[in-house]
């Protein structure tokens, strides 16, 4: 009876996996360098295990120290200039759910300010 039970959750396994596959095999190799290529060749005849591996393994090494800066120039965005490399500080979710609520409450107060602010203030100044 076990056994009878145990096959049957393997089974299930097995088509849950092959519905997996089928949904997301294409996107694997979009995170590996050289595309479907590279992984059909990286991943040819390798355990599920030893795949995923193999995309961690890819991706690890992808993750660089620092970014380059892209310049001062006026054709990049004002937020993105910076002529140097910048240590990546490799932010958690956490640390980005705090940036994200910081800048919540910034946006709030930048439209409290620009409220009062009194149009015709602004006009006697630039005369």
């Amino acid at each position: 009876m076990a056994l009878k039970v145990c096959r049957e959750d393997l089974t299930k396994a097995e088509v849950e996996l092959n519905r997996l596959h089928a949904e997301y095999g294409d996107v694997v190799p979009l995170h590996v360098l050289g595309g479907s290529e590279r992984w059909a060749e990286l991943s040819q005849d390798q355990s599920s295990k030893r795949r995923l591996d193999i995309l961690l393994a890819e991706h690890v090494g992808k993750i660089s120290e620092c970014f380059t800066g892209l310049g001062t120039s006026d054709a990049v965005p004002i937020y993105l200039r910076y002529e140097e490399q910048l240590k990546n500080h490799r932010l958690k979710k956490a640390d980005m759910r705090n940036i994200k609520d910081v800048w919540k409450e910034k946006v709030i107060e930048d439209d409290m300010v620009d409220e009062s602010i009194q149009w015709s203030d602004i006009y006697c100044l630039t005369f």
